[in-house]
């Protein structure tokens, strides 16, 4: 798990698991992408697990590695889990202690 607070279209990420993390610490044993457009929806992800489900991302491929992240909305003060392409950053550290 990464923790961070990195702030990306309004979106702040405060902590990103992979699949297999995502997993172990919401004690779910399976997740699936959904997809709800044909009513007028979007994308979304659940588990086994009725009480753990989110959102996917508009840019989400599901040929690339994937993550989950724990993200709160910084203009509505929403948070939610929100299921994306993992990225590496390539953000330059500035400072390190």
């Amino acid at each position: 798990m990464a923790k961070s607070s990195v702030i990306q279209n309004n979106l702040i990420f405060d902590a990103t698991y992979s699949i297999s993390e995502f997993k172990a610490k919401f004690d779910v044993n399976e997740v699936r992408v959904l997809d709800n457009t044909a009513n007028g929806g979007k994308l979304f992800f659940a588990t086994n697990k009725r009480v753990v489900s989110g959102k996917v991302s508009g840019k989400f491929d599901p040929k690339k590695e994937v993550a989950i992240s724990q993200v709160s909305d910084e203009t509505t003060g929403e948070t939610f889990l929100l299921l994306h392409n993992h990225v590496e950053s390539t953000l330059k550290v500035v400072a390190q202690w």
